[in-house]
């Protein structure tokens, strides 16, 4: 076994079940990195919190914390991926995700930028965050934006709006303080297939 920290290749028993590096000196829990090894592998195959809770033998808020942690650490990831190439940027697009089908103001604007290989999200003010528009005016814009989605069928972008509108789903109670998760969370699972997002997380974590 290596060091999780510095990577050094002897590491020594303590008495309490822990590992103790011999170079960075520092003290980790086999234990729990398996967990946390088996909990990421369940992430990057799109298992939910409750179902990977049930599967690693644990407490639900356990697991969701952990996969909240993933949440962020993909996020910061992204966010800096999107510095580096913004200049490389060829086509955007925008579109509307509904919060609450019960109340049509609570909406949220998804920018979408595509490289021609990385898709790339970001979160828009609210259309409604003042409550200044009506329903009608409201349904005007949705329809504005489906009339140019149906225009560009053929884009990575709208491959990935149909990829976020189909597993947003999966999450329940998406609220407007942790969509921005969500949204990267999805960002990153459909820029990158299993094997890549494991390898990748796992550098980052």
């Amino acid at each position: 076994m290596k060091c999780i920290y510095c990577n050094h290749h002897h590491v020594y028993s303590l008495c309490d079940g822990l590992k103790k590096c011999a170079k960075c000196k520092r003290k980790f829990s086999p234990k729990k990195q398996l967990f946390t090894q088996n909990a990421l592998k369940l992430f990057c195959q799109n298992t939910n919190a409750l179902q990977a809770s049930k599967i690693l033998n644990c407490s639900y808020l356990k697991i969701s914390n952990i996969f909240n942690r993933f949440r962020h650490t993909i996020a910061i990831f992204l966010e800096n991926n999107f510095e580096l190439n913004k200049n490389e940027i060829v086509e955007y697009e925008e579109f509307v995700y509904v919060l609450n089908k019960k109340n049509i103001h609570q909406t949220q604007s998804i920018l979408c930028f595509n490289d021609k290989q990385i898709i790339y999200t970001m979160l828009m003010p609210s259309i409604a965050d003042t409550q200044k528009f009506t329903n009608e005016e409201i349904k005007k814009f949705f329809l504005f934006h489906k009339i140019i989605k149906l225009q560009s069928t053929q884009t990575k972008i709208h491959e990935f709006h149909q990829f976020f509108s189909l597993h947003i789903k999966d999450y329940r109670g998406v609220s407007k303080q942790n969509l921005f998760y969500y949204m990267k969370e999805l960002e990153f699972k459909f820029n990158y297939i299993e094997q890549e997002r494991v390898k990748i997380l796992n550098k980052l974590i």
